[in-house]
């Protein structure tokens, strides 16, 4: 059985990393594209929410015995195949594990208009996704 207080802290760690990202968007895309602090400080906290969230669904997969997956991007996949999360969420899991990866080996590279949009999205997307492994609790509660 998934132990919740973990799920819950790991939530709360992903729900900061994304008020900061959030604060870095406010700013809007011209001033966000022309600051490199804006830029460094979005990549960072979007690496580090995903990085989360992907512990958080790993966790999630170990503690209830689901098995191991094959990539990053797998985990969310599991999770959606035992309906935790929905099909779109998965999806959108996976373009953000993709994000994490382009972030993490090509950090020098990374184009600031695509990276605005990319934590734009990613608000929405993993916010989502916490919103669902919420509700999927709930329910486990109920077993």
């Amino acid at each position: 059985m998934t132990r919740e207080e973990v799920v819950l802290a790991k939530a709360a760690r992903v729900r900061a990393r994304l008020a900061r990202v959030g604060a870095t968007v406010a700013a809007g895309r011209d001033r966000f594209v022309a600051e490199e602090g804006l830029v460094e400080q979005a990549a960072f906290n979007l690496f580090l929410a995903m990085q989360e969230a992907i512990d958080l669904g790993s966790h999630i997969l170990a503690d209830e015995g689901w098995g191991a997956p094959d990539t990053l991007g797998e985990i969310f996949d599991l999770l959606a195949e035992r309906g935790v999360i929905g099909a779109a969420t998965a999806t959108a899991m996976r373009r953000g594990t993709r994000l994490r990866n382009l972030i993490a080996h090509t950090y020098g590279d990374l184009d600031p208009g695509r990276l605005f949009d990319s934590a734009q999205a990613g608000l929405v997307e993993i916010d989502g996704f916490l919103v669902e492994v919420g509700a999927w609790l709930d329910r486990s509660r109920l077993r």
